[in-house]
């Protein structure tokens, strides 16, 4: 098994039991952008209390899964991971937050064919949008290297005018005339 395997039985899981999410991370990057490398898998979920024991049900057998964990990041809106036995994929459950972005984001979601499997993914807005808001905490190149290759692709297709107001309404005008100044 390998990383595109892995990520097809987590989608297979998640649309299975009703967890709603997103892909996010790398793949939703390599999906809009410019491919690269990863050591994980990302999902923003919302997971309700009721949701946790079938979610560790459907991923006990193939994953190492912690119910401490999962309550961990529940209680804390942090997140919580898988590692996949046979390969040592570690798959990321970011939980969704109660902040205007987070949820504007959820809602606006869509559905993709990846991999010959209905997936749901961050719209590319948000994924720039996210992108910026972590360079800015980490100020890691490789989020604005994420940037400058989604908006090399998907130029002309993103909604410049969503991205304006949430680099407002976050503060992330100094990240964003970085990359503008580019276009």
């Amino acid at each position: 098994m390998d990383q595109t395997s892995v990520l097809k039985f987590v989608v297979e899981q998640l649309n299975n039991s009703k967890v709603p999410y997103f892909l996010i991370g790398s793949f939703a990057v390599s999906y809009y952008g410019k491919p690269r490398a990863t050591h994980d898998i990302d999902f923003k979920i919302s997971l309700s209390q009721k949701a946790v024991k079938p979610l560790i049900e459907k991923f006990q057998k193939q994953f190492y899964i912690s119910e401490e964990g999962i309550q961990d990041a529940l209680k804390h809106q942090t997140m919580f991971n898988l590692i996949h036995f046979e390969t040592n994929t570690k798959v990321d459950f970011w939980i969704l937050q109660n902040d205007a972005f987070d949820q504007a984001r959820f809602k606006r979601k869509k559905t993709v064919s990846l991999f010959g499997l209905d997936t749901f993914i961050t719209t590319v807005e948000d994924l720039i949008i996210i992108k910026l808001k972590w360079y800015q905490e980490s100020e890691s190149d490789k989020h604005l290297n994420d940037i400058q290759g989604i908006l090399e692709i998907q130029q002309d297709k993103i909604d410049k005018k969503y991205i304006q107001e949430w680099v407002g309404r976050l503060r992330l005008e100094k990240e964003w005339n970085q990359i503008d100044a580019t276009l």
